[in-house]
């Protein structure tokens, strides 16, 4: 049984807490060692403990168990993936070039955020460990956080349309980055209408990876924009919108 779910002030604790540790652990470590500074595999790590504390800190405030956390029904998951994760796939990938038009919106008219573009820079040219970090870590991590946990709570307060924007707006704002604020929030909003519907992360962290991945794939090393053209943001628009639709349609009805 549940107890203490967290609303939108206790989400805010945990979201601090979990950076703040990431932040003091950081701070230790690279004034003892500051060699390791540029370190991706231990800024890696030391989100993974920040994480695991959190996590389990969560859990027993809330009776949560580890499992429920990714699936109120674990012996769905071949269905869940067989029947969803084709159209979860297809809609996330669809908005990569319209989402990237997006960014270049903000980008043009906000202010310029060097630190932010200069972190990207070296974040995207990490190799094997952004691939790692992008496609597999930061999924599983963001979403027990933000739909396993945040938005799970807020169900429990909020009316579910609430929920949801709140947890997206949480999950936009704590990327720490303008340019991707729009985009995060979309995402957010998709995720957690997917976990909402099904009441698993599974489909959640697949789009997420798949999101990732195809990012850092298609990134070149170009800060500039690199604007689409109206037929190319209209296409992939059409299949993210036929994606959801198909998905809305499916989950109406219920999985078997």
């Amino acid at each position: 049984m549940t107890r203490n779910p967290p609303g939108f002030l206790m989400a805010v604790g945990i979201l601090f807490c979990w950076f703040a540790m990431q932040f003091i652990m950081g701070m230790l470590l690279y004034g003892a060692f500051p060699q390791l500074q540029s370190n991706l595999w231990l800024n890696l790590l030391i989100n993974g403990i920040a994480t695991v504390v959190i996590v389990q800190a969560v859990l027993k405030h809330t009776q949560y168990s580890l499992s429920s956390l990714f699936d109120a029904s674990p012996n769905q998951f071949i269905s869940t993936a067989t029947v969803l994760f084709p159209l979860v796939g297809l809609t996330v990938l669809g908005s990569l070039w319209w989402f990237a038009d997006l960014q270049n919106w903000l980008a043009f008219y906000l202010p310029e955020d060097e630190a932010g573009m200069a972190y990207l820079v070296e974040l995207m040219s990490g190799g094997l460990i952004t691939l790692v970090a992008l496609s597999i870590f930061a999924p599983v991590v963001e979403e027990v956080i933000f739909r396993g946990i945040i938005l799970r709570g807020f169900l429990h307060h909020y009316p579910a349309h609430l929920a949801i924007v709140l947890s997206a707006t949480l999950f936009a704002v704590f990327h720490f980055n303008l340019y991707q604020f729009l985009a995060a929030f979309v995402l957010g909003i998709f995720f957690g209408w997917l976990y909402y519907k099904t009441r698993s992360l599974w489909p959640c962290i697949f789009g997420h990876s798949c999101y990732n991945t195809a990012a850092y794939l298609m990134y070149d090393g170009e800060t500039q924009f690199q604007w689409n053209t109206l037929t190319t943001n209209l296409f992939t628009f059409s299949v993210s919108v036929a994606g959801v639709y198909l998905l809305s349609r499916i989950l109406h009805k219920g999985m078997s």
